[in-house]
């Protein structure tokens, strides 16, 4: 299985070095640098004349300059340049509450944290990865006894989607962190891990079938963008909803809108089997694979591969979510490939999904006439 790579990538929590300077005293104006242009290795130690500094200044005044300058910090007749990574480093129990809200606005910086405070992860994109984005990740970690630590890695982390924290019946705590990597333009990966607190450390465990330490998936970005009502599906992907696991199931790099179901036990992950979305009608729950879905000024509409080939059509009045039955299901449609369109017949009306003009412009959405009547069109938005 696909997700199995992501044994031996996910239990290392990859940290990044941007440069960053700080001072109480800028030796450079405001507005002379882009913010984060260059990029390099980060250093494995604090020089000691930053590490001094830091004990001086409050963290409002290191932050100030870390979001506006390039930063070399003054020490006497020398400069010496600060890492954010400094600030973790020299400043670690601080910086476990520290907003960091300059920083957030300025580097488009997520932080995200457990339920229980006792882990915070700082993440963004150093604009260095080109069609596969370098992101800069640190985590901070508090201990059984109080003290926090910063977890070292390296460059070229994945994004951090979301954080759960699972209940057990043994009472201690686990996690599971949802990760999000962009190989390139157009593929792309999620996957989820299991880990718990261990002294100073994440301690990676076998929370799945098999040993496995991760479950996960590879796709093709632009088939589920685009699949999907210009992405709107992204949220459809990886999730923990209640102690059940969703796995996106794909066939030839294309996500399918079905999911491996995975129960949690209190222990570990149970595999239930493939289900269809969670947030469909029951009615509507077999099918092969999602062909496309999206939204006009008046209706959902989707439509499915099914397993004998032909396709199915079902919409909604916009108002209503696709959780509800449908008002309007048709089977045994045709799929144009030249065209890329679907064409279904019902009851004397035709219902065609695909491209038409409009203004001159190409547009796709939803054609339903009778008679060669045109009786409705309506662009996908």
């Amino acid at each position: 299985m696909k997700y199995k790579r992501f044994r031996l990538v996910v239990p290392i929590l990859l940290v990044v070095g941007i440069i960053v300077a700080c001072s109480s005293k800028p030796s450079v104006e405001e507005d002379e640098f882009d913010d984060w242009v260059d990029y390099r290795e980060q250093p494995d130690s604090t020089s000691p004349e930053v590490a001094e500094w830091l004990t001086r200044v409050t963290l409002d005044s290191a932050e100030r300059v870390l979001s506006r300058h390039d930063g070399w910090v003054d020490m006497g007749d020398t400069t010496v340049m600060m890492w954010f990574s400094d600030i973790l480093r020299c400043r670690t129990a601080d910086a476990m509450d520290y907003p960091f809200e300059e920083l957030v606005d300025s580097l488009d910086m997520t932080i995200l944290s457990t339920d229980d405070g006792r882990l915070r992860f700082f993440y963004w994109n150093t604009g260095m990865g080109g069609t596969c984005p370098d992101i800069a990740r640190y985590t901070l970690l508090k201990a059984d006894d109080g003290t926090v630590h910063l977890l070292k890695g390296g460059h070229g982390s994945p994004q951090l989607i979301d954080i759960y924290q699972l209940k057990t019946t043994r009472g201690d705590k686990v996690y599971l962190l949802h990760e999000y990597f962009r190989e390139w333009s157009s593929y792309g990966a999620a996957w989820g891990w299991g880990c718990r607190i261990k002294g100073p450390t994440l301690d990676t465990l076998a929370l799945f079938p098999h040993g496995d330490t991760a479950v996960g998936t590879e796709y093709s970005i632009p088939g589920w963008y685009f699949a999907a009502n210009d992405g709107e599906g992204w949220g459809w992907l990886f999730e923990l909803h209640g102690d059940d696991l969703y796995v996106p199931v794909v066939i030839d790099d294309g996500i399918t809108d079905r999911y491996d179901l995975y129960h949690w036990n209190g222990t570990t992950f149970d595999s239930v089997g493939n289900v269809g979305n969670r947030r469909l009608h029951q009615s509507l729950q077999q099918y092969y694979e999602l062909c496309t879905y999206f939204v006009t000024k008046g209706f959902r509409v989707r439509i499915d591969r099914m397993a004998d080939d032909s396709y199915r059509y079902a919409s909604w009045p916009r108002s209503k979510e696709t959780s509800v039955r449908p008002d309007l299901v048709i089977e045994g449609g045709r799929y144009d490939e030249q065209k890329d369109s679907y064409t279904f017949e019902n009851e004397g009306y035709t219902y065609y999904v695909g491209s038409f003009i409009v203004n001159d412009e190409n547009r796709r959405g939803l054609v339903v006439s009778k008679d060669g009547k045109v009786l409705l069109k309506q662009e996908k938005e």
